[in-house]
């Protein structure tokens, strides 16, 4: 049942295509499902505020993150908050400007081999977190795609196109299949670089495999309990060390708005995940280095006294 119409009324009726109302709907309400319990706690949290029991505010979570990290830290959160929430404001102009992005990235991606020869490389990313021996086993393996697309979700996400920032497929494809002409001749153009990434994700799922077996002694391979564990190590994985397009994969200035900012970053994904782990690993060595000195200051002050 549509509104009534008012009389003399100024402002057009706007009928949208029933397909892009559908799509957003469903998008809308997954969204929602997934998120808004998330939300609201990670609000809570962000906003809390610890009181003495005379009700005087002695500080908040806020504050601590400011003092401990800086300004900049809230700002990553709020920006966060705001990007799942799907808070997009763009500029009067935008679009244009976002879809020539996209499009140029499209024509120097598209059936180009240098990049489906570099995509097995962020295989060796995963050394980083996990022991290269299982990468070594898994590679003389048959990679398990299949399996990694039907027990993953994220692998499944990427394997639609969401590999790359503004190159993943539209919702409205995935959802019933209706795709322009343009965007079909970039999904056969990104054919190489795709099979290229599930073939290594494939071989990654099975190195995962190997790892959770040999840390869980006598588990049943085909028990629930292990495909569980080795879903979630795998998330693990893909979320330290490989590059995926999503809210929660990208970097504070990938998700940035301005058109200036997204072309200065157009093919800047690996390196900048590449430099996130060089980043946290110093980082680690660093911690560590000041908890072994703490603890060892510690030692020789009980043994004095």
């Amino acid at each position: 049942m549509t509104k009534n119409l008012v009389k003399n009324a100024s402002n057009p009726i706007v009928v949208g295509d029933v397909f892009d109302v559908f799509t957003e709907h469903v998008c809308n309400m997954a969204n929602y499902n997934a998120f808004t319990i998330p939300l609201s706690d990670a609000m809570k949290w962000y906003n809390y505020r610890m009181k003495n029991p005379d009700g005087t505010v002695t500080g908040s979570v806020k504050e601590e993150i400011e003092r401990v990290f800086g300004e900049e830290a809230k700002s990553y959160f709020e920006n966060l908050i705001k990007d799942i929430n799907g808070e997009v404001t763009k500029g009067y102009g935008a679009e244009i400007m976002g879809n020539f992005a996209s499009r140029y990235k499209a024509a120097a991606v598209g059936f180009n081999a240098r990049v489906v020869v570099q995509q097995p490389t962020s295989y060796l990313r995963a050394a980083a977190v996990m022991d290269p021996k299982y990468l070594v086993k898994a590679a003389t393996m048959k990679p398990a795609i299949k399996e990694s697309l039907e027990n993953s979700a994220i692998a499944k996400w990427k394997s639609w196109g969401f590999h790359e920032t503004g190159l993943g497929t539209s919702m409205k494809n995935i959802l019933i299949g209706q795709a322009s002409v343009r965007e079909k001749l970039t999904e056969i153009s990104m054919t190489g670089a795709q099979m290229a990434d599930n073939f290594t994700w494939g071989v990654l799922w099975n190195a995962v495999k190997e790892e959770v077996k040999d840390k869980n002694k006598g588990i049943d391979v085909k028990s629930e309990e292990y495909m569980k564990l080795v879903q979630d190590r795998f998330d693990e994985v893909i979320d330290l060390t490989q590059v995926v397009d999503s809210v929660l994969h990208k970097s504070q200035i990938m998700r940035s708005r301005d058109q200036g900012v997204k072309m200065a970053v157009a093919f800047m994904s690996e390196p900048t995940k590449s430099y996130n782990m060089m980043y946290s690993a110093v980082t680690d060595m660093i911690e560590e280095g000041t908890r072994s000195k703490t603890s060892e200051a510690y030692k020789a002050k009980k043994e004095i006294v």
